[in-house]
């Protein structure tokens, strides 16, 4: 059973057997053009019970989120149609949220003790993914604090002797400039790990309808992966933020902007293919607006822990104040059963969403945002 809602709200497909009879309106164009008539048949109700809420000041019947739940609804019928997994049907539903005090080290060994431990075998080669996607990290909101950095690196160390922080090159520098500039191989240094820049790795190929990416074996291979992302709004709108699933695309070795129109599809690939053990996503101090680079701090002294990097992202996108299912990468992946999207669905350990929601400004083409995301690349560009 198909049905697409936006464009063609009047058909109805049903497949049986390899064939497909729809019924409905045959005018697909017509129906189309009927969204920016306003005359969608859920639209149209919509747009009118808005105009009385506002015009006869009665109480509203319906929200975005209801028009969104009945998206879900449908999504998950076709799904049980078609025999494919349920999207509530993830294994592992558990995200921590941590308030961070002065030390951040305690705060990352709670986080993970609360997830049940960095459990390493003995000698097993750890990878690290922190976000060093720029040298330079301004008032410490677009790469990962290096105080994560280090509490993790000594807690794997602790572990095992195989320890590596992977970076790949990207049009910001290559991945050893992004290290040194940011201070993170020190960091790595201190605590003698090593550092690997993956675009000089071997790689497998695999094909993505017809796209090819090279993942690097050293991801592949690893024992354990620790992803490291940092709480960022993003300007591609199929994302609407940048956190664990967006941090693996910093592990492909391409030219990645060549990846950016299927870019959801992308991710939810290489989140399905790249095991992450364990994710602590820096919310210590966040960025809003045009992210992930060209935004404003938000100060919200949080550590966001997990081991799915969809549900993660969806903790996540609800203390930004963000849908989640408005974000393509996740609504794909959730319909392929790779991770929980709905709040009440996620079982939430330490602070409540609800107490530390502090919405973000979105990553919007607004003449404010722009003049503000202009002063921000001035100064990553030219300034401390």
């Amino acid at each position: 059973v198909r049905l697409d809602l936006l464009r063609t709200p009047y058909n109805v497909t049903v497949v049986k057997d390899g064939e497909a009879h729809t019924t409905g309106r045959s005018n697909r164009l017509g129906q189309y053009v009927d969204v920016f008539r306003n005359r969608h048949p859920s639209y149209e109700s919509e747009h009118r019970h808005f105009l009385d809420c506002v015009e006869k000041g009665i109480e509203p019947k319906v929200t975005v989120d209801d028009g969104v739940q009945l998206v879900s609804t449908i999504s998950e019928v076709i799904a049980s149609f078609e025999g494919k997994p349920q999207a509530f049907s993830t294994p592992d539903k558990t995200v921590a949220i941590l308030k961070v005090g002065e030390d951040v080290a305690e705060a990352v060994q709670k986080s993970v003790d609360m997830l049940g431990g960095l459990n390493v075998k003995n000698d097993g080669t750890v990878v690290v993914k922190p976000n060093l996607c720029h040298p330079k990290n301004l008032e410490n909101m677009v790469t990962t604090d290096l105080r994560i950095l280090e509490a993790v690196l000594k807690m794997a160390k602790r572990k095992t002797r195989n320890v590596t922080v992977v970076e790949s090159n990207s049009m910001d520098g290559t991945a050893e400039k992004k290290a040194f500039g940011t201070g993170a191989i020190d960091v790595i240094r201190k605590c003698d790990a090593e550092f690997f820049n993956l675009n000089r790795d071997d790689f497998e190929e695999h094909d993505v309808n017809g796209l090819e990416l090279k993942i690097p074996k050293t991801v592949v291979e690893a024992d354990f992966l620790i992803n490291l992302p940092k709480l960022k709004t993003c300007v591609r709108s199929s994302l609407l933020l940048s956190g664990a699933m967006k941090n693996v695309f910093g592990l492909l070795p391409d030219k990645k902007s060549r990846f950016h129109k299927r870019l959801a599809e992308v991710l939810v690939y290489l989140n399905r293919t790249v095991r992450q053990d364990i994710i602590i996503v820096d919310g210590i101090v966040g960025m809003e607006g045009l992210g992930p680079m060209q935004g404003t701090p938000v100060n919200l002294n949080l550590l966001i822990s997990g081991r799915n990097p969809v549900t993660v992202d969806a903790a996540c996108c609800h203390i930004m104040g963000f849908n989640p299912y408005a974000a393509k990468a996740l609504w794909l992946a959730h319909r392929q059963g790779m991770g929980e999207l709905d709040l009440k669905k996620i079982h939430v350990l330490g602070e409540s969403v609800e107490s530390v929601r502090r919405p973000f400004r979105p990553s919007d083409l607004t003449t404010k945002e722009v003049a503000s995301a202009l002063k921000t690349e001035l100064r990553l560009r030219y300034g401390k």
